[in-house]
């Protein structure tokens, strides 16, 4: 997970102007959101692969289980020659 530096923490901006506070303030939520929406971009996209991934090996197993259906089986249910 990225790190998010911490800009100033509310105490110690005590001696700035309660505007310059919230400047602070607002510019550090700012910096969180970009890194959480980059993050956010990164797991979709993974997602998107696996599920991509996922689709694609469910379609080779279906297929694995068509050619598994060995003609033998039919054979077996012939009646036993005497």
């Amino acid at each position: 997970m990225t790190e998010i530096p911490v800009l100033a923490t509310l105490d110690e901006t005590t001696d700035l102007p309660e505007e310059e506070r919230l400047r602070l303030f607002v510019q550090q939520q700012q910096a969180i959101i970009g890194l959480l929406a980059q993050q956010n971009q990164a797991l979709e996209k993974q997602v998107k692969e696996l599920t991509e991934r996922i689709s694609q090996l469910e379609e080779e197993l279906r297929q694995k289980k068509k050619l598994s259906k060995k003609p033998q089986l039919k054979a077996s249910k012939r009646a036993p020659r005497h």
